[in-house]
């Protein structure tokens, strides 16, 4: 995987030469050696392409990857919702802020983005265990869902030995009565 990363980065690292060195009518014109300057120039750019891609990419994933696999469950779900609202509300903002004159307008929506979905990461991680409290006194209680009527009723822990007594005679007696069956078996 790093010797296709590393390929990559020198490919990018050639076109970014070449990029560069034909901006503006070319770096190298008027030199005595142009071509000899050009090559040594676009082969420094591989080189550098060849060395740095895999620190841009594959060592702040590996990173990355570390970090989020020693994240809970819910941290993780809950940096994810954080992330996602902070997007959206940059989002919200960033049509507004593209209307301002170049280069602003073109830098603002983007910066307000990652800046507020990195600030709710941050702001709904810390405040997880505050988050959950909230949503488990609204919607894990048995009592809010057999108020909403997705169960038929809460047995209190002293209770519990009628109701299994209850339950279990009547699945003793119970008696299941199938339909008569159509078809037998086929020949084989």
């Amino acid at each position: 995987m790093i010797r296709y990363i590393r390929l990559l980065g020198a490919a990018l690292g050639g076109l970014v030469g070449l990029a560069i060195a034909s901006a503006n009518d070319g770096i190298f014109v008027g030199s005595d050696y142009a071509g000899a300057l050009l090559a040594v120039w676009v082969v420094a750019w591989i080189v550098v392409g060849f060395g740095v891609l895999p620190y841009l990419t594959v060592v702040p994933a590996t990173w990355l990857i570390a970090r989020v696999e020693e994240l809970s469950t819910a941290e993780f779900v809950t940096a994810v919702i954080g992330f996602l609202l902070g997007l959206l509300m940059g989002l919200l903002l960033g049509f507004p802020l593209s209307n301002f004159p170049s280069p602003w307008g073109q830098i603002l929506p983007l910066a307000v983005s990652l800046s507020l979905g990195l600030g709710m990461v941050g702001l709904t991680v810390a405040k997880r265990k505050d988050l959950v409290d909230h949503y488990e006194s609204l919607f894990a209680s048995p009592y809010q869902a057999a108020s909403r009527g997705y169960i038929d009723a809460v047995i209190q822990p002293r209770e519990t030995r009628p109701w299994l007594i209850k339950a279990l005679e009547t699945a003793r007696t119970k008696r299941v009565s199938t339909p008569p069956r159509k078809h037998g078996n086929i020949p084989l």
